[in-house]
């Protein structure tokens, strides 16, 4: 859906702004259907159980790519960049470059799962119906688990992966905020929701969870259905970003799981990611090799605390027992 002329994704004539639903829907079906052809020997379609999971996954992708549509519609999004590589030979993002001890340089590279760059428009000050135009930048990971950001976690070390991504992306662009957009299954009671209401409710199931810079200006440019609704003075909370307008305080605050941050606090989160990947590299480079996993306080979908253990591919090697003295986890 990409513009192949060169111009905002949000401008007239884009493929994000012109798609229809239908098109939208066959698009997907078409990519999963060719994707799952060749998955384990056609595992999706050797019998009625892999059918139903392939048209269930089907039905997800659908709602989740036509939320994001609509999403980008009321954005003022310039561009989007999906996997894009910071650090490697060739990128156009450089790579995050920490002092070492004794003068030395390590730096680091990876992939974005998605940088967008907004258009954001200023009054200035004093000059009446004088505007300016800026760039800001928004980074957005793809999450089927239950993550949630904490400025806590980061600056104790730990979930450094969003912040990083920002320092990497922001170069002279103004942050704009760090969010999860969360794939999963969205179920509604059709029976308590009125027909004309379900897309409404699909579009909020699916706002972004995050941090986002608390400005007046940055909420028009994620989302200027929502900036014109509490502009009105009318109760509403953004489908994009997890921002909501109380008309009776009269003020803006954060949805569930995610923060409001001035630009100042912002930026010193950022900085203190910064200096704790610079702690964790000199530690590497320094020989540390503590057996310390950290564990969680929140708990998975299955109820059991999440540990640095999860997903870890060398257990094997480390051979972390809480049955042997020394063991035991980090607690974050």
């Amino acid at each position: 859906l990409m513009p192949q002329d060169g111009s905002a994704v949000t401008a007239a004539g884009s493929p994000w702004m012109t798609v229809t639903k239908e098109q939208c829907d066959k698009l997907v079906e078409d990519i999963v259907m060719d994707e799952a052809g060749g998955y384990r020997e056609g595992l999706f379609s050797s019998d009625a159980e892999g059918r139903f999971r392939r048209d269930r996954i089907i039905t997800i992708c659908r709602d989740v790519a036509w939320a994001l549509v609509n999403q980008v519609r009321s954005s003022k999004i310039r561009f989007m960049r999906f996997e894009e590589p910071f650090g490697f030979p060739g990128s156009e993002l450089p790579p995050i470059k920490v002092t070492l001890s004794g003068g030395k340089e390590a730096w680091l590279r990876g992939k974005i799962d998605r940088m967008d760059v907004l258009d954001v428009t200023h009054n200035v000050p004093g000059a009446g119906e004088e505007y300016q135009q800026s760039e800001a930048v928004s980074i957005v990971d793809y999450k089927s688990g239950g993550n949630r950001i904490d400025t806590d976690k980061v600056r104790s070390g730990y979930k450094l992966q969003l912040m990083v991504y920002m320092n990497a992306a922001k170069q002279d662009a103004e942050p704009a905020g760090v969010f999860y957009f969360k794939i999963r299954d969205h179920i509604l009671d059709a029976d308590k929701t009125k027909e004309d209401k379900l897309d409404s409710k699909l579009r909020s199931a699916y706002t972004m969870e995050g941090i986002t810079v608390d400005d007046l200006n940055l909420y028009q440019a994620f989302d200027d259905d929502f900036y014109r609704s509490s502009i009105a003075g009318d109760s509403c909370e953004s489908n994009t970003i997890p921002v909501k307008y109380a008309k009776t305080k009269g003020v803006y605050s954060a949805k569930k799981n995610s923060e409001l941050l001035t630009e100042a606090d912002f930026k010193e989160l950022c900085d203190e990611a910064g200096k704790q990947v610079e702690r964790i590299c000199n530690e590497i480079y320094s020989g540390s090799i503590d057996i310390a996993p950290k564990r969680e306080k929140d708990k998975d979908m299955d109820g059991a605390r999440r540990t640095a253990c999860t997903y870890c591919g060398y257990r094997s090697i480390c051979m972390f027992d809480t049955s042997f003295d020394g063991c035991r986890y980090t607690e974050v």
